[in-house]
């Protein structure tokens, strides 16, 4: 999420730049599915989560699934998957969306770590968790075409991201300070 201190506690799922992305990525993708937020949590050696404290202490960010530690590698802010011919969805394309200070190298670094998590597992090296919340959605995508697909990094207009948002950082601070006014009057008014 946005971590700026100007709009702390917005998230950027919660802002349009997730929609822009998404827009563009299904009129390229007509066929595709479309979606946002998929978290890829990499399963770790450690049997127990005891286990794993016990050999990273004062570590944090570990979440159990499947009775498993995992650790988050990153996320897919969008991603795209057709219907495979006979089993799970193929992924096409996945997105990095950043806002902000974030800079362009960064977001194609966080990209590639995910993908090459998700590559790991695909050929057997790894086991991963793609989860959208706390639904664990990995059956549903074929993690094999995830390495051949195409990917993106997106970001303000005034940053070198391999694609713009088509709005500057100062035009995206102005439109989330609207949609916090919003979201308080909305509260406010609600019974």
């Amino acid at each position: 999420g946005i971590r700026d201190y100007k709009v702390t506690g917005v998230q950027t799922c919660a802002l349009p730049i997730f929609e822009i992305s998404a827009r563009s990525v299904a009129e390229a993708h007509p066929d595709a599915t479309i979606y946002r937020d998929v978290d890829v949590w990499v399963q770790q050696p450690e049997a127990t989560a005891e286990e794993w404290a016990a050999n990273h202490p004062g570590k944090e960010g570990m979440m159990v699934i499947d009775g498993r530690p995992c650790l988050k590698a990153g996320d897919f802010d969008v991603l795209a998957a057709v219907p495979g011919a006979s089993g799970p969805a193929r992924v096409v394309h996945h997105e990095e969306v950043k806002a902000g200070s974030d800079r362009p190298q960064t977001a194609r670094d966080q990209l590639d770590n995910v993908r090459d998590a998700v590559a790991k597992a695909a050929r057997g090296e790894a086991v991963v968790h793609l989860m959208i919340g706390k639904t664990d959605v990995t059956g549903r995508f074929d993690l094999a075409s995830v390495n051949g697909a195409t990917s993106k990094t997106r970001g303000v207009a005034e940053k070198q991201f391999e694609e713009s948002l088509g709005l500057t950082a100062k035009d995206l601070e102005a439109l989330t300070k609207d949609l916090i006014r919003l979201e308080q009057t909305s509260r406010a008014g609600a019974p």
